[in-house]
């Protein structure tokens, strides 16, 4: 058996660190009888996997026919990205010959803190913490 990993650096290049981000794109297996089968991964400008394709054995250098197809949607409102909540899926579907056959959605809580930090007039010291939540109804 034979393994391949096809690795590329320049997709997802000019990042806002300014640091190359290699991603796998391909894994390929190679059996005794020379047939290759392939995982092939597609990612989104935060670096989340997004797609999973897995494929049928084939000649090599050719990909197969496509078996299965795992997408995944991530949360990539601004209010998750500037908290830096970037890998939360929102929705994983798994596709077998164009037609979904599994699909799991994910909903968070979203939370505010709001601290208040202050003197009485006794110079105590306190703190107040308030936890508010907003939710779809």
């Amino acid at each position: 058996m034979i393994v391949n990993l096809t690795l590329n650096g320049q997709q997802g290049d000019n990042q806002p660190t300014g640091r190359d981000n290699p991603r796998l794109l391909k894994i390929e297996i190679t059996n005794d009888a020379g047939q290759t089968r392939a995982t092939s991964f597609e990612y989104d400008g935060y670096n989340n996997q997004t797609v999973v394709s897995e494929h049928d054995f084939a000649a090599e250098n050719v990909l197969g026919t496509e078996l299965r197809r795992t997408e995944t949607a991530f949360e990539t409102g601004a209010g998750w990205v500037n908290n830096r909540m970037v890998r939360l899926p929102k929705e994983i579907k798994t596709v077998v010959n164009n037609t979904a056959v599994s699909k799991v959605q994910y909903e968070y809580e979203r939370y505010w803190i709001i601290e208040i930090t202050g003197r009485s007039s006794n110079c105590v010291s306190g703190r107040l913490s308030l936890l508010l939540s907003s939710r779809k109804s």
